[in-house]
């Protein structure tokens, strides 16, 4: 699934509930501008929750060594940040 994809399964659920046409430009632009949010908020190192979801965690990988595939000579790999979901409760019992 891709972004047009959410766009348009997004586009007919809100269609179906309110039973009137929106532009997919203005959904389009309402997706984007979450993604966008999402983004903003975790790259401040905050977290994000979206109820019913989960929450998006920014965690520390901390520096370890490692061995470079081509010359098998010892690395030292930097610390690292990565996003983490936290899947809540009702996404796990969905996936079930």
């Amino acid at each position: 699934m891709n972004k047009t994809d959410i766009v348009q399964q997004v586009k007919e659920a809100i269609e179906s509930k309110r039973h009137e046409i929106i532009p997919t430009s203005l959904c389009s632009e309402i997706i984007s501008s979450t993604f966008d949010y999402i983004v903003s908020t975790l790259s401040k190192g905050e977290s994000v929750k979206i109820k019913y979801f989960g929450t998006f965690v920014i965690k520390k990988r901390a520096k370890h060594k490692g061995v470079n595939p081509q010359t098998s000579e010892p690395i030292e790999i930097p610390e690292k940040k990565h996003i983490v979901l936290k899947p809540s409760k009702k996404l796990k019992q969905a996936l079930e």
